[in-house]
């Protein structure tokens, strides 16, 4: 993996993190940040995760996720926390929204890491 996406993926936790910090300890709750940030980042970084986990063991710098797998990412998250969770528990609760800021998160990874992306922005 590149230093570039190994920052991308550290940002992400960060942000991951700072989010549940700001929730769960300090117990802020901004509006946007509680009810989406988390949906956001979550194919984002889930995708980044898998991209470290595959270049570390096939030890290839330059291994990158076609857009078919973003896209498969952002359908199995949609179905998941969506439609299969809130039909089964009453914890989970539908939102059309977070399946909105999957797709945003998929198209962040997409223009953050896609090799093709990263190029025509440093020319």
């Amino acid at each position: 993996m590149k230093k570039y996406q190994l920052l991308i993926w550290c940002l992400l936790i960060i942000g991951f993190l700072f989010n549940q910090f700001l929730e769960r300890v300090l117990s802020v709750h901004i509006p946007f940040m509680y009810s989406y940030l988390d949906d956001l980042l979550a194919v984002p970084l889930t995708l980044c995760s898998y991209q470290l986990f595959v270049s570390l063991l096939s030890k290839n710098a330059h291994y990158h996720l076609p857009v078919s797998m973003v896209v498969i990412c952002i359908i199995g998250f949609s179905f998941h926390f969506e439609l299969l969770m809130p039909s089964i528990s009453n914890r989970y609760t539908a939102d059309l929204a977070d399946v909105w800021m999957y797709m945003m998160g998929g198209i962040i990874y997409i223009l953050t890491t896609n090799r093709l992306y990263i190029k025509i922005l440093s020319q």
